[in-house]
């Protein structure tokens, strides 16, 4: 697994952005890029794809390597 994934805090991030994620929810701020100091939940660069587990495990079936998408991982 990516660092990223690893790396990342969620409790932290929820404790340290809570508060601007009540006021930009207020405002309907959009939450995919970096909001009123909010930085996102997600690697820098990352673009979501709709996915299902589904194809995750049919690509793993036939050996597909997991692709997670553009963004910064590291």
């Amino acid at each position: 697994m990516p660092a990223w994934v690893w790396s990342h805090d969620p409790e932290v991030y929820a404790y340290q952005n809570y508060e601007k994620a009540v006021a930009a929810a207020g405002k309907q701020v959009a939450t995919d890029e970096d909001n009123d100091g909010m930085p996102p939940n997600f690697p820098p660069g990352y673009v979501y794809q709709p996915w299902s587990i589904e194809k995750v495990m049919q690509d793993m079936k036939v050996g597909i390597p997991i692709d997670l998408g553009k963004g910064n991982w590291d």
